[in-house]
């Protein structure tokens, strides 16, 4: 925690490729999936403008993989709302239309820093339609892998006290989502 003195963000371990676009891209390596314990496949959803869902009340440690239709999402923001508390402290982690950006937002989060990180999409992305996310989240980080690691946001992300929850969020307009996947990680850290 930022109170005693941490400083930074230790981001996971990564595979470097170079896709067919000329990039470099980083994923997770593919050992960190031997973490998983449960998985919670919602498939298809629509979230309602300016409607919150949410996927788990309390988290520790989880991967999100989602898949939003772009296409089909009228948001001026769509995505998620990470360590969201009862108090309305929370990180998001959205798509917005206007910027063209997938942002890591830290506005309203209880403690820390309230800056923010964003990546723009190619022009080949947005006229794909589809925007692929691959979200981690533990105690105090969220880390996010961008079309398939075309673009990575790390950040630390202090929750407020009390349960952490996961909230869907669609503002003004609706977002659709093609495929979601929310897979509980076991914990590997030394206090367990």
């Amino acid at each position: 925690m930022e109170q005693d003195g941490w400083c930074g963000n230790m981001t996971l371990m990564r595979e470097i490729t170079l896709g067919e676009d000329g990039d470099l891209h980083t994923a997770p390596c593919k050992e960190f999936e031997g973490l998983r314990v449960t998985t919670t496949n919602y498939g298809e959803m629509l979230v309602e403008a300016n409607q919150e869902t949410t996927l788990a009340d309390d988290v520790e440690a989880v991967e999100i993989e989602m898949t939003i239709d772009l296409e089909a999402t009228g948001a001026e923001r769509a995505g998620l709302h990470v360590h969201a508390t009862e108090d309305g402290h929370y990180t998001s982690v959205i798509y917005d239309d206007q910027l063209g950006r997938v942002v890591v937002d830290r506005q309203n989060v209880a403690n820390g820093d309230r800056g923010y990180r964003t990546a723009p999409l190619s022009d080949e992305e947005l006229a794909s339609g589809k925007l692929d996310l691959r979200v981690f989240i533990d105690r105090g980080c969220v880390e996010v892998y961008v079309n398939d690691g075309h673009q990575v946001l790390s950040s630390y992300s202090f929750a407020a006290e009390g349960p952490r929850a996961i909230k869907l969020v669609a503002e003004s307009g609706a977002m659709k989502i093609d495929s979601l996947k929310v897979h509980t990680l076991m914990n590997i850290g030394l206090d367990s």
